[in-house]
């Protein structure tokens, strides 16, 4: 008969347990089948297949990630036996496995570092015997015709062999300068694939009894930290009349020291590693500020001073608050738990250890829009592509990145906040260079005056719109006027053109319809009172 065991970490028994078997180890041979990614760490999920003899026997699961986190470890079973305890320890004597890439890579780096060796040490070479000719200049004899000739044999050695040794050292000089930067590259090629020295391994010894000798299966179930996933996004837009198409992406990354290759994928939104302890409120005292001198409360307690009763209060909060503080897309289904969403992703993904965030894309949606275009020709003449998105909280977004794209072309970047976004969500598509603004100031209309005491400026200005584009477009624009916070200074608007005007910021808002190559005028001016002999600065 089957039984099926579920057995979590006892350390402390597992350690005794096995000292006292006297059993030689058998080693498991172990591949990850599943992977669950949260935003930060991950759950990994192994499956093993083993003989093993009747009575009691250790299993030992080698060369498991260093990172592995003990109080996390669940170990099952399937057969006709009994787990008797799991625990987990260290393996100093062994490192993980490299590799091909990385192995490959270190390979490379010895040989260079070998050439770059060879050539130094020939450039040592040229500069002994450089230095060697230098010292060896006097030519003697005692015939002024033989030291003539001496002299002109001797200097033509030099020169030859003085031109060769200096062209060898600019040669060897060069050839170290690249060896230096091909050195170079390989280390941050290392460097990005995870090497980082001599990374021990992890063990999992699981002690169990079996009855008869028999073939087995075991799961075994581990969180690692360092791993997780950031979201992005790909926001595509064809065109204004048709909804915006939205790839909801994920940067999948794991130091953990092996690959996971051809894993099955989960992604969570979940992040074990925050508390999941509700926060207690502590009373808030209120009392008058003291100042507080550059001296510590441990020099003050170890001088003597007694600790006032806010004093202490205040530190047993703090001691509180840090106590709390250290505690593809067409291939994918979306589960929602009560605390986490999770994606799992039905087709096998490898990711690299130690490379760069592995792109998996989660999902498509089809998000309705309405596209305006804004324009505030005060600050810029451009008009500027908007779209607002309604009921797009319904598909699980989390904060991100997002890649924005119309017609066909990046337009930029902009980050998706869902904690401060309203229920619209409004994105800018860019810049569009077919309609056409102009706003100028009329100067018939802009003049002083002075009645009595008091002085009157008046201004107005006129925005010209044209739509050279080939369909009609909503334009929305934004302009504003000046708002008095002084009471001797009066503001009043003379010109609106229909505008929607808020009082309190001094703004107007126009929304116009433009039809295909259509031109529309607005005006807008305003009138500013103020004493005579004082200044106000206007446009």
């Amino acid at each position: 008969m089957k039984t099926k065991t579920t057995v979590t970490i006892l350390t402390a028994l597992a350690a005794i347990s096995l000292a006292a078997s006297g059993n030689e180890p058998l080693p498991v041979k172990s591949r990850i089948n599943q992977v669950t990614v949260f935003l930060q760490g991950a759950q990994v999920n192994r499956s093993a297949s083993i003989k093993v003899p009747a009575g009691t026997s250790t299993l030992v699961f080698e060369k498991l990630p260093q990172s592995l986190s003990p109080q996390s470890l669940q170990v099952s079973g399937t057969g006709s036996f009994t787990i008797l305890s799991v625990s987990h320890q260290y393996n100093y004597l062994e490192d993980r496995e490299k590799s091909d890439q990385v192995t490959s890579l270190e390979k490379k780096l010895k040989d260079l570092q070998k050439q770059l060796a060879l050539q130094e040490a020939m450039r040592k070479v040229y500069e002994s015997e450089e230095a060697m000719l230098l010292a060896n200049k006097t030519v003697g004899g005692t015939e002024a015709g033989l030291v003539l000739q001496k002299l002109k044999e001797a200097a033509d050695f030099f020169r030859l062999r003085l031109t060769e040794i200096s062209a060898k050292k600019l040669e060897v000089q060069e050839k170290i300068q690249a060896l230096n930067e091909e050195i170079q590259n390989v280390r941050n090629q290392l460097s990005q694939a995870g090497a980082v020295g001599r990374i021990h391994v992890s063990e999992v010894l699981v002690q169990i009894t079996s009855t008869v000798a028999q073939a087995i299966s075991l799961e075994m179930g581990y969180f690692v930290s360092n791993a997780g996933w950031t979201p992005s996004y790909d926001i595509r837009a064809t065109d204004i009349s048709n909804p915006l198409e939205m790839h909801y992406k994920a940067g999948v990354y794991q130091n953990t020291g092996e690959d996971w290759s051809r894993v099955k994928l989960a992604l969570s939104t979940g992040n074990p590693q925050l508390s999941g302890t509700k926060p207690d409120l502590q009373p808030w005292y209120l009392n008058f500020f003291q100042p507080v001198y550059p001296v510590s409360s441990m020099q003050k307690r170890s001088a003597g001073a007694p600790m006032s009763k806010s004093m202490a209060m205040e530190e047993e909060s703090a001691a509180d608050i840090m106590e709390m503080a250290s505690s593809a897309a067409d291939f994918s289904s979306v589960t929602e738990g009560q605390t986490q969403v999770v994606f799992g992703i039905s087709i096998p993904y490898t990711i690299a250890s130690g490379g760069k965030p592995q792109g998996v894309e989660i999902q498509r949606i089809s998000l309705p829009a309405v596209y305006e275009y804004h324009a505030v020709p005060r600050l810029d003449p451009d008009a500027f592509l908007q779209a607002r998105i309604t009921g797009w909280e319904a598909y699980n977004l989390l904060p991100g990145e997002m890649n924005l794209f119309f017609e066909g072309t990046f337009v930029g970047r902009a980050w998706l906040d869902v904690r401060n976004t309203t229920d619209t969500l409004s994105l800018s598509l860019g810049r569009d260079k077919k309609i056409l603004i102009e706003r100028k100031m009329l100067k018939e209309f802009t003049r002083k005056q002075l009645l009595g005491n008091k002085r009157t400026e008046t201004r107005h200005w006129e925005i010209q719109v044209r739509n050279n584009k080939s369909e009609p477009v909503r334009l929305v624009i934004m302009d504003q006027f000046p708002v008095s916070v002084n009471k001797e200074i009066e503001v009043s608007l003379s010109e609106t053109s229909g505008a929607q005007v808020n009082q309190s910021k001094g703004f107007l808002t126009w929304k116009l319809d433009l039809k295909p190559g259509s031109t529309e005028k607005i005006t807008a001016g305003y009138e500013v009172k103020y004493p005579e002999g004082r200044n106000v600065a206007l446009e």
